[in-house]
């Protein structure tokens, strides 16, 4: 399906009408002015497409990215259809509480791949239970870890690792080196610059760039025709910088124990 890029930033108490009634009384973003990095002009038909809402059919092969669910199962329903699901990290309720819970929402969601990375609230061991109660491809090595999955090639630039310091145990969340272009480059962690403005505490205090310098630079050495990440979810949204997409799919943030929710799924056609 043919589709004009749009571009989205994250609103409070905004909503934007789509074509989906699923998300037609989902609190969304709202349309903003292109920033000073992107280039949303025409681009060939071989650069991928990217959707919020439900697109329209498509010959392509469909990417559904969500990431910061955080135990957040919403109806299957609801999530759009398409040829792989790909969670950016972010789906435990703080390390690890409810990973379970997860897995069981997984089995119920109808598309045929699912790809998961572990982001930096989740926990290392909630890898071992996707893997051993789920049909996910769950993504997370040392030196990185790449999966071909309907000719689409996946490669997961984050990990976390546990290590044991005194009666505490410590995750350490590292950025691993990209050794080749890819399809999609997933990471919990946003590039420098790009979609990477995250609140703080206080609420109102905004504009704290979370990004990875190293991950940006790594970027520039292999661009991906897309990049998928989350770790700020307060900054939505998704635009080509050059030839490839960025795309933030961050969906919740945690403030004083409560989440609040800033995302959607970004449908992206490869």
């Amino acid at each position: 399906m043919e589709s004009d890029p749009l571009l989205y930033a994250v609103g409070e108490k905004d909503t934007v009408n789509t074509t989906a009634d699923a998300l037609a009384d989902t609190q969304l973003a709202v349309p903003l002015a292109v920033p000073p990095h992107s280039s949303l002009q025409s681009h060939p038909s071989t650069l991928p497409k990217f959707h919020i809402g439900w697109p329209g059919p498509t010959n392509s092969v469909r990417v559904v990215c969500v990431g910061e669910t955080y135990a957040t199962t919403e109806d299957p329903s609801k999530i759009p259809r398409g040829d792989i699901y790909l969670h950016a990290g972010g789906f435990c309720d703080y390390y690890g509480n409810r990973v379970c819970e997860f897995a069981e929402y997984l089995q119920r969601l109808p598309h045929k791949y699912k790809v998961v990375i572990v982001g930096t609230r989740d926990a290392k061991y909630s890898v071992d239970i996707l893997r051993a109660t789920t049909d996910a491809i769950v993504l997370d090595s040392p030196r990185g870890a790449t999966t071909l999955v309907a000719g689409v090639s996946i490669h997961a630039v984050t990990h976390l690792t546990t290590s044991v310091v005194g009666a505490l145990t410590v995750n350490t969340f590292r950025v691993n080196p990209i050794t080749c272009s890819r399809d999609i480059v997933v990471s919990a962690v946003p590039p420098r610059g790009i979609f990477d403005n995250s609140y703080s505490s206080p609420r109102e205090v905004r504009n704290i760039s979370c990004g990875s310098s190293y991950l940006s630079e790594q970027l520039a050495f292999h661009p991906p025709r897309v990049c998928v990440f989350s770790g700020a979810p307060s900054d939505g949204g998704a635009a080509f910088i050059g030839d490839t997409l960025y795309a933030n799919v961050g969906q919740y943030y945690h403030e004083n124990g409560e989440k609040i929710k800033f995302g959607v799924p970004i449908v992206i056609d490869l």
